[in-house]
């Protein structure tokens, strides 16, 4: 079975771009909840079928292994068959995708992109991506992290 790591190692940047925000910058998400109190948000990936069971079946499998309760939100992505679901840690995420039948994997996604609105800015959507991951890497090397 594939492990959480190689799902994150390979499609990325890929999920980046799939994930559009209703801004047009590139926007970070490194994994950490906007505040203490918050838990990270996983993007999910359901299959094609049975759309009105996605949640209810994550919810399950959440409470039974004991990452439900209040703390369990849902938002829907941009895209169809894509939900962002709050878990606590990237292992609760793996435990969960795992044992659903409906979902086909979760990434954690660490940048986003509004997708190319006209021809020939696709490349400069990918430069944009590149530039804001480099800058962050390089903010974190200068702080000593």
């Amino acid at each position: 079975m594939t492990t959480l790591r190689t799902l994150l190692a390979t499609p990325l940047v890929l999920v980046a771009l799939l994930a559009a925000t209703p801004s047009r910058a590139v926007r970070l998400s490194p994994g950490a909840p906007a505040s203490a109190a918050a838990r990270p948000r996983f993007l999910f990936l359901y299959r094609d079928t049975l759309p009105g069971h996605w949640r209810s079946e994550v919810r399950a499998v959440a409470d039974m292994l004991g990452f439900g309760g209040d703390e369990l939100a849902f938002e829907p992505s941009r895209r169809d068959s894509f939900e962002y679901v709050a878990l606590p840690d990237a292992a609760a995420a793996a435990a969960v995708a795992r044992r659903c039948v409906l979902v086909r994997g979760c990434f954690d996604v660490w940048a986003e992109s509004e997708p190319a609105d006209h021809e020939g800015s696709g490349q400069r959507a990918w430069e944009r991506l590149a530039e804001a991951v480099c800058a962050a890497g390089a903010e974190k090397h200068r702080r000593g992290g």
